[in-house]
């Protein structure tokens, strides 16, 4: 360009133009970049958000198994209990069957 950039009078060539204009594009698409690098850096990248959900997805499965596990251990209580008292019923109920028939019926 012209060695005065602020002179608007002097005539310049179609080639300093589309060098200055070449120049100007240039610099423009830097700034665009760096602005839009600067608008995406807080964004999550794929790959991250790849990491986030096979971490997620590993916790539920740990979870699961976790709940698993408890509902067979009370499960397992659980049926313990009702064999205990089932076996206190049945002796209840041989016991009240053996008075009624060791003891005769009056009339």
């Amino acid at each position: 360009m012209a060695s005065d950039d602020s002179d608007m009078t002097h005539p310049v060539t179609r080639g300093e133009l589309k060098q200055e204009i070449a120049d100007l594009e240039q610099r423009l698409e830097q700034k665009l970049e760096q602005k839009l690098e600067q608008k995406l850096e807080r964004y999550a990248t794929k790959l991250d958000l790849e990491a986030w959900g096979m971490t997620l997805l590993a916790r539920i499965e740990q979870g699961e198994r976790t709940m698993m596990a408890a509902l067979v251990r009370l499960e397992q209580r659980l049926m313990l209990e009702l064999g205990r008292h089932v076996r206190v019923a049945n002796e209840s109920s041989a016991r009240i069957h053996s008075a009624h028939v060791a003891r005769p019926l009056r009339r």
